[in-house]
């Protein structure tokens, strides 16, 4: 395992050189190789990417735009807060012009997370759902998973049990579908969450223990983050199962989430 996390490693690392390489001067290509990193995940690599194109050398509206688009989801997947939403709402203009369903999909997925962040829940939501409409116009099922699993996220959140059942299993059919086993971790953790809601312990266990199956194809800063995510839906349902939670993400990779779980 070890080995084969270590090759994955020099396999980004040579994308990333070989980006720089084949792709000097082109900007465009450079920004369709931060799309293709941030579409899998690698976060990191993005940024390392992105970091080094300079804005001021941008070409024409579709460079700047996408360079705009990709630094907004860079800031998502990093856990940043948008403190505007101006520049997202210039991204959607144009793509909406542009009769570009997968872009303005985007858009409107972090319009709608800073409305939430924001406190606008109604606003919020309302993005989502045209979020989801762009969506169907395409064949992207990243776009279909990501809004269904942050409308779940919500309805939990928001302590709306019924709601996220149903939005629980278009997430899972979607993760099903994808082939992604971490995709597949998220939906029954989150699916569990909802069954302890409705007050189904015993569904609820069995979707937790079908998701930790899944913990091994999880980066492990992510499973940190996974595991305090557990805790924190258990806290007042079961303290002596949240508390093994956050000290399994203490063990796997430390960091202040997991240090404000003991406090709650």
């Amino acid at each position: 395992m070890y080995l084969l996390k270590r090759f994955r490693a020099v396999l980004i690392i040579i994308s990333i050189i070989s980006c720089f390489f084949a792709c000097s001067g082109n900007q465009d290509a450079k920004l369709q190789a931060v799309e293709n990193l941030l579409d899998n995940r690698n976060t990191d690599s993005a940024s390392l990417v992105l970091n080094q194109i300079d804005n001021y050398n941008l070409k024409g509206d579709a460079e700047k735009h996408k360079y705009a688009l990709l630094r907004i989801r860079l800031n998502n997947q990093e856990d940043g807060v948008l403190e505007s939403d101006s520049i997202i709402r210039q991204c959607l203009k144009y793509y909406a012009s542009k009769n570009d369903h997968k872009n303005s999909a985007e858009c409107y997925y972090y319009e709608g997370q800073y409305h939430y962040d924001m406190g606008h829940t109604k606003q919020a939501f309302w993005n989502m759902y045209y979020e989801d409409k762009e969506a169907k116009s395409t064949d992207d099922i990243s776009l279909k998973h990501k809004i269904k699993e942050c409308l779940l996220d919500w309805s939990n959140s928001g302590d709306e049990y019924k709601q996220a059942l149903a939005y629980g299993k278009e997430n899972y059919n979607l993760s099903l579908l994808s082939g992604k086993k971490d995709w597949i971790a998220y939906s029954y953790a989150l699916m569990a969450t909802t069954y302890y809601g409705l007050g189904e312990n015993d569904r609820a266990d069995e979707l937790l223990n079908k998701s930790l199956m899944y913990i091994s194809s999880i980066p492990r800063k992510e499973q940190s983050h996974f595991y305090v995510s557990l805790g924190s839906s258990l806290i007042y349902k079961s303290p002596e199962k949240a508390e093994v939670y956050f000290n399994k993400a203490l063990a796997v990779y430390p960091q202040p989430s997991v240090y404000s779980g003991f406090c709650i």
